[in-house]
């Protein structure tokens, strides 16, 4: 951020935050064209778009969306191959932590997938191994920064600060100002009730734990939004593997240009509000 403000100022990170944000809905659009028709996945990335708005900020927190959206992706891809991620892709992680205390959730969501694995294996053994020398993988990867195990402490360090109701974005939701995101935890509850046989009860419990963090601090609501999308996205696509085949390019082109679209107008919001002093 410091070398995009040098290069070209404020407009430099503008655009850094525009492609994040574009990259983020291409990649849901991409994902949803797998088990969802194209006007469903119209609706899911308009819905997504309206809970993180508020969230929209040239902060490192949005650079950071299409690292936990392209982690999802290789969390669910590993589990519908049965095996664990490539090791390679605990570069992601790494690269996370250096961007933003935020990285924990992808420990989080690596200890999610593998204990589902775990569960519903028939020997244990082989999955256990294999999920514990990528977690322990994940947690080298997330010790790759200059503060070390301090970085893992950091987001309890945080939540225990007494200063903490004061901040805005710190603050617990309520339902005369966060009705919307409400109203998108309900419409995921439901669908993903009604898809429960290719949910899980893991996957479905760690949603709403991530839900219950999104009542407890409006900052998690975006958080909420994507990792709840793919979950929805994943669950559609088992369900449609045989009647439903992998999306063509027109459906897709489709979507990436309706993400486009979206994130041109963030852009346009973002352009006219005021450049700030500090």
């Amino acid at each position: 951020m410091a070398l995009a403000f040098q290069f070209q100022s404020w407009p430099a990170l503008v655009f850094m935050t525009v492609l994040s944000i574009g990259f983020l809905l291409l990649m849901i659009g991409f994902q949803a064209m797998r088990g969802l028709t194209l006007v469903q996945t119209l609706v899911l990335l308009c819905l997504v778009t309206a809970v993180i708005a508020p969230s929209m900020l040239v902060r490192p927190h949005v650079f950071v969306w299409p690292i936990l959206a392209v982690w999802l992706m290789l969390l669910m891809d590993a589990r519908r191959r049965d095996a664990t991620p490539l090791w390679w892709s605990v570069i992601l992680l790494s690269l996370w932590a250096n961007f933003h205390g935020s990285f924990v959730m992808g420990l989080f969501l690596a200890a999610v997938f593998a204990l589902e694995a775990i569960v519903i294996a028939d020997n244990l053994g082989k999955p256990f191994r294999e999920w514990a020398f990528f977690g322990l993988l994940c947690l080298m990867a997330s010790l790759a920064t200059p503060y070390g195990v301090s970085a893992l402490l950091y987001p309890l360090q945080v939540s225990s600060m007494e200063t903490l109701p004061l901040i805005i974005e710190w603050r617990p939701s309520n339902l005369d100002q966060d009705w919307f995101f409400f109203v998108f935890s309900a419409a995921v509850f439901s669908v993903l009730l009604i898809s429960r046989q290719h949910v899980g009860v893991i996957r479905f419990l760690a949603v709403m734990l991530l839900f219950y963090m999104g009542v407890l601090h409006v900052r998690h609501h975006a958080i909420f939004a994507i990792i709840a999308s793919f979950m929805i996205i994943d669950a559609y696509a088992r369900r449609s593997r045989t009647a439903l085949p992998l999306a063509g390019p027109t459906p897709r082109l489709a979507a990436s240009v309706v993400a486009v679209y979206l994130s041109l107008g963030m852009a346009m919001a973002l352009f006219a509000g005021e450049r700030p002093l500090s």
